[in-house]
């Protein structure tokens, strides 16, 4: 039979496994890894630990060509983020920073896509601030998925016959009436 519920230790007791100890979560959150879909404009940020995405400053994530001072660099200033805490970041990067990022010569392969960031851009549930990636040290993308989308022109190159064609007949019914040629002298 379980004892009288008053002669069990405190909570305090059965929480820490001593009397009067308490462990603070100290451990800082790290980068595991990162993928990018640079078609969806999705990228996914891996954590060793739970984060609070209420602390997250997506324009302190910098997208690197390659892990020096000296390379192209991206950083997010359209894109925001919502959610509860989680150690898998989701993100859907907005339409003007990714056309920003496939602008520029960053993130065309798995070969040129590096993320960086100071120890600022977020913390842990417990207020720890995440391990810093430096430029130099900048992390390579896991996964990545190249931009299949076609480009807009090809849809306007789909359609030129039909605008030539419209384009001639405007030109026909307004311009050509009032042409008047005379008679060439040599």
């Amino acid at each position: 039979m379980p004892p009288p519920f008053d002669s069990l230790p405190s909570q305090t007791h059965l929480l820490s496994g001593s009397q009067n100890t308490y462990t603070a979560d100290s451990s800082r959150p790290a980068l595991a890894q990162f993928t990018f879909d640079l078609d969806e404009g999705g990228l996914i940020l891996e954590f060793n630990e739970t984060v609070g995405v209420s602390t997250i400053q997506l324009s302190q994530f910098l997208q690197q060509s390659i892990p020096f001072t000296t390379s192209v660099d991206v950083r997010l200033t359209t894109t925001s983020l919502s959610g509860g805490n989680t150690a898998s970041l989701d993100i859907l990067i907005e339409r003007a920073d990714l056309n920003e990022i496939k602008r520029l010569p960053v993130c065309t392969s798995n070969l040129d896509c590096y993320l960086s960031f100071p120890e600022t851009v977020l913390n842990d549930t417990n207020g720890n601030r995440v391990v810093e990636i430096i430029r130099t040290e900048a992390v390579l993308v896991a996964n990545f998925t190249p931009d299949t989308t076609e480009l807009h022109s090809k849809v306007y190159q789909d359609h030129l016959p039909c605008i030539r064609s419209q384009m001639a007949s405007s030109l026909m019914k307004t311009v050509i009436p009032s042409l008047s040629i005379s008679p060439l002298q040599i």
